[in-house]
């Protein structure tokens, strides 16, 4: 799980997913320079907007806990493609969908949280992210490296419970690349 400050803003302006991604995989010091020093920018929103929604994590009024892929997958592209707010329901996750080098190598991997039900850690990737464009790879070959993250996840998932059906279900599945790497 994690923050949606704003709820269903989220839908529209992605960069909250990101902004709090990044809060929770690196911290709330660490993600508040990160926001302020360059996304804020590439997100075109106010960098005291960002420090704001930081402050609210705890109202749980405007903070719902989310753990939905699709939401993983806008947070994901505003940090990498910079896609801070949205016309429609889905529009940054295809963008980081249309930018994928399928012709690059790697992935990135989640943890698992042990219990029930079992959960992704999806923190690891985010900070992963974070290494990697720091360290200049492009933003092609990072989105191919968490599709392939995801892919691998479900795959893993699936053989964890051999006797029971996969089933694809959500608008995450309306990705072609995810698809295809999952039935591969």
């Amino acid at each position: 799980p994690f923050q949606l400050i704003g709820g269903e803003l989220a839908v529209t302006q992605p960069w909250r997913v990101g902004a709090m991604l990044l809060r929770d995989a690196l911290g709330a010091d660490l993600a508040c320079n990160l926001c302020s020093d360059s996304l804020w920018q590439q997100w075109n929103t106010d960098p005291n907007q960002i420090k704001t929604i930081f402050s609210l994590v705890d109202a749980p009024s405007i903070s719902l806990r989310s753990t939905s892929m699709g939401r993983l997958f806008d947070g994901v592209a505003a940090i990498v493609c910079g896609c801070g707010h949205s016309t429609y329901e889905g529009e940054a996750a295809m963008q980081l969908e249309a930018i994928c080098d399928t012709e690059s190598e790697g992935n990135y991997s989640f943890d698992w949280l042990e219990g029930t039900p079992l959960q992704m850690d999806w923190r690891r990737i985010i900070r992963d992210i974070v290494q990697d464009i720091a360290s200049g790879v492009g933003k092609p070959c990072i989105a191919m490296k968490f599709h392939r993250c995801v892919a691998h996840s479900v795959a893993e998932l699936a053989k964890r419970y051999p006797f029971l059906p996969v089933v694809l279900t959500g608008g995450v599945f309306q990705n072609r690349i995810l698809v295809e790497l999952v039935s591969d």
